[in-house]
């Protein structure tokens, strides 16, 4: 498959990120990815990496969470340690159909417990550092259940547990639907919550698809935003659908 058709293909039926490394593989199975830090979920994964085998990760996470319970049209909120594991897990929630909810790993106890009340008990996926800091909420009744990427605590569902659960076939999600949700700064209070669909991120790669379309070389892309910002969406999909070498910085 080439980039192009890709694209083209996103642009008819929405960018699923769930879909994003499978279809990155397929354009290009060696594209390198690499990191300046451990995955939290998989440290054993190194930190030099092909789009094939993030692909697999992916699917492989996507296996655990559907073990651990997870279904499609669930609210998954994602707040743990910044770790470009972030993405990866929220690509493995939207694989199963689930709607990615993204969390500033800088928002304090009383602001996640706000917004967990607003989106409705979702499942929470975090680590045991996150867990700490959430220490005072009363998580049972926020959640319907609690999910660890990493540093295993009592009472959560440890992903590493569930590692070989069968793999599940994808599952995509309606084109004008829930697909991911990020939040605002919270400057002026409580941060208010930010609904993407399919076909809303999909539109936002037009112009700078067009702009790569312009670049002769395929120089590495090197990526230093936050793990759960609605950028990091489009920098990804656009990065490896053009097949360019990606450099995932946390610092």
């Amino acid at each position: 498959m080439k980039g192009s058709v890709a694209y083209h293909s996103i642009q008819k039926r929405g960018l699923h990120i769930g879909l994003l490394p499978q279809m990155a593989a397929a354009v290009n199975p060696s594209t390198p990815i690499s990191l300046d830090h451990d995955l939290g979920v998989l440290p054993e994964a190194g930190r030099r990496l092909t789009v094939a085998r993030y692909a697999e990760y992916v699917d492989d996470l996507a296996a655990r969470l559907w073990a651990a319970g997870v279904r499609p049209d669930e609210r998954v909120v994602i707040y743990k340690t910044a770790n470009a594991d972030h993405w990866m897990l929220a690509a493995a929630v939207s694989r199963i159909g689930g709607v990615v909810v993204n969390l500033s790993p800088a928002l304090d106890a009383t602001t996640v417990g706000v917004l967990l009340e607003r989106v409705g008990r979702p499942t929470l996926l975090t680590d045991g550092a996150k867990l700490d800091v959430l220490a005072d909420l009363p998580l049972t009744g926020l959640t319907r259940r609690v999910i660890t990427s990493a540093d295993h605590r009592p009472g959560s569902i440890p992903l590493a547990e569930l590692a070989g659960s069968p793999r599940v076939a994808p599952v995509v999600r309606p084109i004008d639907e829930a697909a991911v949700i990020t939040h605002t700064s919270g400057t002026t209070g409580i941060p208010k919550l930010v609904v993407h669909t399919p076909r809303t991120q999909g539109i936002r790669l037009v112009p700078q698809w067009r702009l790569l379309s312009l670049m002769r070389r395929k120089e590495t892309v090197a990526i230093n935003v936050p793990f759960v910002h609605s950028r990091m969406v489009a920098a990804m999909s656009l990065a490896l659908l053009k097949e360019y070498p990606v450099l995932l910085m946390r610092e």
